[in-house]
C-alpha cells in the first residue's frame, strides 16, 4: 500500500470487518432475540410460543453466523490479497472462493 487513498481504504474495510465480525458473533450467541424484536412483536419472551421461541432463536443466530463467516472471508480478502497489492488479481483471486462459500453457505441452509 503505498498510497494515502489506498491506507485509508484498506482501514474503512478493516472497520467494516471487524463491525461485520462483532455484529454476527453478538447475533450467534444470543440465547433469545434481541429486545427491539420483542418490542417491535409487543410482547416478553417468556410470552412467545416454544416453537416460535425456537424458530426465531434460529433465524438470529442463522443470521449471526452468517455475518460472522462474511466477516471472516472479508478478513482473508484483506489480509492476503489487499495488503500484497493485488486489487488488480483480486477478482480473479476471489471468484472462485466467494463462489464456493457462497455455494456452501446455502446448502447447509436448506432443510428437505
Amino acid at each position: 500500500m503505498t498510497s494515502l487513498a489506498m491506507t485509508i481504504s484498506f482501514w474503512l474495510f478493516m472497520l467494516a470487518t471487524i463491525a461485520t465480525i462483532l455484529i454476527g458473533l453478538l447475533y450467534a450467541t444470543r440465547r433469545t432475540v434481541m429486545p427491539y424484536h420483542l418490542d417491535a412483536l409487543e410482547t416478553s419472551w417468556d410470552e412467545v410460543d416454544g416453537k416460535y421461541q425456537f424458530l426465531l432463536k434460529a433465524l438470529s443466530n442463522g443470521g449471526g453466523f452468517f455475518g460472522l463467516a462474511n466477516g471472516l472471508f472479508m478478513l482473508v480478502i484483506l489480509l492476503i490479497p489487499f495488503r500484497q497489492g493485488e486489487m488488480g488479481r483480486l477478482c480473479r483471486w476471489s471468484y472462485w472462493p466467494s463462489r464456493l462459500f457462497t455455494a456452501w453457505f446455502y446448502s447447509t441452509c436448506r432443510k428437505e
